[in-house]
């Protein structure tokens, strides 16, 4: 019993100087590209116009090394481009930022999506959507103006209202506002008075990627593309072998300073 304390001090120093000094090595075997996981613009929309851009992609097996975001109207010139890179090789990462001046000229747009991994591996995304601008007014969510075609939202509580304020468009009677959460509509506004729609939706806590849309008979438009954030959920923890190797060096320790303690005549 006397010799355990020496004997657990030895291995927890052991197994420290294993967790401080682990080697390791990585080797890369990546045989698929790039995944594109979400864009603004997006293929088959339609936008009252373009004042920001958000482009996300992952590659979880060798990390993302390039992305660029060229748009040009079609048939025609190009009207914005952007590029990143990356040292650090992110395998979930996104760029996003206003454009200056913002798109706002009727009529069909393409955008072109670059990404490429750390072994070179390139995917590309062609995306077409429209400019439409007989349906205008700014959405509100959560008590905040939505101003730019993407842009985040933070809230205290997790019953967020939502609300619709026409400046340009036909009759209130012949338009649908909607919420939308990738392919599945969370809520319909209702037309509470003239020019006015609102509803309000409880979400779980975390993120939430929300699309708002207005239909107007003939169009329906992507007015925003909102990131709401709400309260709650759980940190992600991630735990290495290095990790487990200093841990039990510690556990070992206090127990033999534990034992040695106890044991003291």
């Amino acid at each position: 019993m006397q010799k355990l304390p020496l004997i657990l001090a030895i291995i927890g120093i052991i197994l420290l100087g294993v967790g401080v000094a682990y080697p390791y090595v990585i080797i890369y075997v990546d045989h698929t590209p790039p995944k594109i996981v979400s864009t603004t613009p997006a293929d088959g929309q339609t936008y009252v116009s373009i004042d920001s851009y958000y482009f996300r992609a992952q590659d979880v097996e060798s990390g993302i090394s390039y992305m660029s975001i060229e748009i040009y109207v079609v048939a025609g010139p190009k009207v914005f481009e952007v590029t990143r890179e990356w040292s650090a090789f992110p395998t979930d990462t996104y760029i996003s930022a206003p454009i200056s001046p913002a798109i706002t000229t009727a009529g069909e747009y393409k955008a072109i999506f670059r990404v490429r991994n750390r072994l070179d591996s390139l995917t590309i995304l062609i995306a077409y959507f429209d400019i439409y601008t007989q349906l205008q007014g700014k959405w509100y969510v959560a008590g905040t103006a939505i101003t730019a075609t993407t842009q985040a939202v933070y809230s205290t509580t997790t019953t967020i209202p939502f609300k619709f304020v026409k400046t340009v468009g036909i009759t209130d009677e012949s338009i649908t506002c909607e919420v939308w959460e990738g392919t599945s509509k969370l809520l319909t506004l209702t037309n509470t008075a003239a020019n006015t729609w609102e509803g309000s939706y409880t979400f779980a806590a975390g993120m939430h990627d929300l699309t708002l849309k207005a239909y107007d008979g003939t169009t329906t438009i992507t007015f925003n593309i909102v990131g709401l954030d709400l309260p709650g959920g759980w940190p992600i923890i991630i735990i290495t072998l290095q990790h487990i190797f200093i841990s039990l060096g510690v556990v070992c320790l206090v127990t033999a300073a534990i034992i040695q303690i106890k044991t003291k005549p």
